[in-house]
């Protein structure tokens, strides 16, 4: 079987350093849930756009960041862009496109899909964080939310684990 190249691709796929995961100064490389626990309020606000640690980008610099690269990509591109990128980029990149406030975005799971398509110049969310697995709403960021809220028809799953 021989594959084809679909008129919408580049030549050949570019790197942006725009679409970097955001630098979380003195957190990079600690874990999530051990951040989550010692500096609860802090960890809160992060993930709200309200904090930014000790050496680290503010999510105004880093949601700006991703705007340009968005719009960079959106440039360069015929029909469609394709990114692959870490959650945050996801985060930042809702709220660029959509307004969407990070303290409104549940976790981005790993290797999920979100896809935001333009139409008459204006952007509509038409995926969102597929993926082929459950989502993990035990994961640390949904823990000190308190997960989902009550009546809201999220249940809690466990992902399974493959043996």
């Amino acid at each position: 079987m021989r594959l084809k190249r679909l008129p919408c691709c580049p030549p050949a796929p570019c790197r942006d350093i725009q679409l970097r995961e955001q630098n979380l100064g003195h957190w990079t490389g600690r874990d999530i849930a051990t951040i989550a626990t010692k500096a609860p309020d802090a960890y809160r606000d992060w993930r709200a756009g309200r904090f930014a640690p000790d050496g680290a980008e503010t999510w105004d610099t880093f949601r700006t960041r991703v705007a340009s690269a968005l719009e960079d990509a959106a440039s360069r591109a015929r029909q469609a862009a394709l990114a692959v990128c870490h959650g945050d980029v996801i985060r930042a990149a809702l709220e660029a496109t959509l307004d969407l406030a990070p303290s409104r975005i549940i976790p981005v799971g790993a290797a999920s899909l979100t896809v935001i398509v333009y139409s008459d110049g204006l952007p509509q969310p038409e995926a969102f964080n597929v993926c082929d697995q459950d989502l993990e709403l035990d994961a640390p960021d949904w823990v000190w939310a308190g997960g989902p809220a009550e009546g809201s028809g999220i249940r809690r799953v466990r992902r399974r684990v493959m043996t």
